[in-house]
C-alpha cells in the first residue's frame, strides 16, 4: 500500500487528510517518501539488517532535510503509540534524539507540546 502511495501520490493524499492545518497538497508526495524511509528503517531494524549505529547515523542525516523533519514532527506521537517491542522503542528513541539534535522542537514547538506524552496516554 505504501509503495502505491509513494509512486502514485495523487491516489493517496493521506498526509493532507490527516494534517490539513499543516500539510499542503504539494507536500503529500515528499512526506510519503519520508514515511517510506521510516518504514524501511523500521523493518531493517526489526529484521536486524540495520544496526543501531547505522540507524542512528541515517536518522541524523535524514533530519537534515526540512521535509523529513516535518514528517517526524507530525508522526512522532503516532510512532510512540504504535511501539510494541524493544526494537520499536529503540527506533522511536533514535528518531526522537535525531529530531532534537536537528532543532525539531524549536521549529515545531506547538505540534509537540499539545500532544500527550506516551506516559500520559
Amino acid at each position: 500500500m505504501l509503495e502505491v502511495a509513494t509512486t502514485q501520490t495523487d491516489l493517496d493524499p493521506i498526509w493532507v487528510r490527516n494534517h490539513p492545518d499543516h500539510v499542503n497538497d504539494d507536500e503529500s508526495g515528499p512526506l510519503l517518501m519520508c514515511q517510506w524511509w521510516l518504514e524501511f528503517w523500521h523493518t531493517g531494524l526489526n529484521t536486524r539488517v540495520f544496526t543501531l549505529a547505522v540507524l542512528r547515523q541515517n536518522a541524523r542525516n535524514f533530519m537534515q532535510d526540512p521535509t523529513a523533519l516535518k514528517a517526524c514532527a507530525l508522526s512522532s506521537h503516532g510512532r510512540a503509540l504504535q511501539s510494541r517491542g524493544r526494537r520499536d522503542r529503540m527506533q522511536v528513541a533514535l528518531l526522537n534524539a535525531a529530531f532534537q539534535e536537528a532543532g525539531g522542537p524549536a521549529q515545531y514547538p506547538s505540534w509537540n507540546s499539545s500532544r500527550p506524552r506516551s506516559s500520559e496516554a
